[in-house]
């Protein structure tokens, strides 16, 4: 799942039920989307998803990284058979929880 689409499918929770649960729904390692009056205030992100955030920003100012992609992108266009980000990151994920 994305960052994007599990942001989109976060439940809302209140910022009072959010603070007197705060123990329970951070053990669920879920994204929380936290209300005041309907309207959103903050995000409740697991700390493991966070830190992924945070990799893929570091990366995004990566010119090295940048170039990478862009060279992929082109031999793509140009037929070669790529690998899904989708696939590359689950294998990272792999490799970084064993």
């Amino acid at each position: 799942m994305t960052v994007a689409s599990a942001l989109l499918k976060a439940r809302n929770i209140g910022i009072r039920k959010c603070r007197n649960n705060l123990s329970r729904l951070i053990k669920k390692h879920e994204f929380l989307i936290i209300t005041d009056h309907n309207n959103p205030e903050s995000v409740l992100v697991p700390y493991n998803d966070m830190l992924e955030i945070v990799d893929v920003l570091d990366e995004l100012q990566d010119k090295k990284a940048i170039e990478t992609v862009a060279e992929g992108r082109k031999a793509i266009r140009a037929g070669a058979k790529g690998i899904s980000f989708s696939k590359v990151f689950k294998r990272r994920r792999k490799q970084k929880n064993k």
